[in-house]
């Protein structure tokens, strides 16, 4: 009777669950890194963006030339505008220093997005 069993044997059935579990959280952190790493590409690209408009308005005169350090964004407030004018070796040209950053947050310093341009004027 040992021979004709049928079904599978408690010991198939908890390795297949058991595999089944590791590949269901191996998935899971997979798609959490997913998750993170496209809000920190969104994030970069809102910076460049956001860094890219600030730096046009400045060259096209719309906004003042003058130094600022970490002033919010008046229409993204979560996000910090640094700006700086330095001399350069040639005579007549000034690098304009663009960084636009995002508000620190306590609980993760590490995910702040940041984006400077340097442009000489």
């Amino acid at each position: 009777m040992a021979g004709d069993r049928r079904g599978f044997s408690l010991l198939e059935v908890l390795l297949a669950g058991s595999i089944l579990l590791g590949c269901v959280i191996v998935l899971g952190h997979l798609a959490y890194l997913g998750r993170r790493n496209a809000r920190a590409a969104l994030d970069h690209s809102t910076a460049q963006i956001l860094c890219e408009t600030k730096m046009a308005e400045l060259l096209s005169g719309i906004a003042p030339l003058e130094p600022a350090d970490q002033v919010p964004l008046a229409d993204q407030p979560d996000w910090m505008l640094s700006l700086a004018l330095a001399p350069t070796d040639v005579a007549g040209l000034t690098a304009l220093r663009v960084t636009v950053a995002q508000d620190q947050d306590e609980d993760q310093p590490q995910r702040a997005a940041k984006f400077t341009l340097v442009r000489w004027i």
